[in-house]
């Protein structure tokens, strides 16, 4: 059965900057100083690729250890940003490893996972498919500015998600249906209104319109929980 509590109309599904209008993503070391510090904020946490090649095995299980105990706080609304960047992200053996843990936290919590995918975008389309129906999670590929036929691959997979911020290739969100389209800020300065905005316009529909499915869009990815 799927949970369907309510939560305010939040957006902005991934940004960097406190806000109690979006989803804000904290490393997993900042979670505990960032909650009591804004109480009530909604959160992902998970450890960025970049964060990987500098990291010993110890503070590497230490944090997971800390995604996993921050999972089940009732805040927390995904799992992330993890996934894979092969101009960033060090050894791509521990990248894909890291990313396992990941989403073996996400399907055993119940939240979507974040994905940030740098040139990668092969390696996790082979890996949903690998996966198959094992995953129950929805996945939201975040900051997406790969092309068209990327972003329908991705969508292919039941429960998949693309977040577009401001910086987006249009053709990319024409070929998507709609209810598979979130927005977000990440780390720019840009309002989530702008963003919205510039994708109302690339779909040639109204922005009220767009205003609506991406706030059912975001409520459905984030806070429906997709029990095993």
């Amino acid at each position: 059965m799927t949970n369907t509590p309510h939560h305010p109309p939040i957006i902005n599904c991934h940004t960097h900057r406190i806000s109690r209008d979006a989803v804000v993503c904290v490393d997993p070391p900042m979670i505990s100083g960032t909650i009591k510090a804004n109480p009530g904020i909604y959160f992902s946490t998970g450890i960025h690729p970049w964060r990987l090649p500098q990291m010993t095995e110890e503070e590497f299980e230490r944090e997971m250890e800390t995604i996993r105990h921050s999972a089940a706080l009732p805040n927390a609304a995904a799992i992330g940003e993890t996934g894979i960047d092969t101009l960033k992200g060090g050894d791509l053996t521990r990248q894909q490893e890291a990313l396992m843990r990941h989403i073996s936290i996400s399907e055993d919590t119940c939240r979507p996972l974040v994905l940030h995918v740098v040139r990668a975008g092969h390696i996790i389309t082979r890996l949903r498919k690998q996966l198959g129906n094992t995953i129950r999670q929805p996945w939201i590929w975040h900051g997406f500015r790969g092309n068209a036929i990327q972003a329908a691959q991705f969508c292919a997979f039941a429960n998949t998600y693309i977040s577009f911020g401001y910086n987006f290739n249009p053709d990319a969100v024409k070929a998507i249906n709609a209810d598979r389209i979130l927005a977000e800020t990440d780390d720019t300065t840009r309002s989530i209104d702008e963003v919205v905005k510039r994708i109302s316009q690339a779909r040639n529909t109204s922005l009220a319109d767009t205003l609506e499915i991406i706030t059912d869009n975001t409520q459905r990815a984030i806070f429906n929980r997709h029990a095993r």
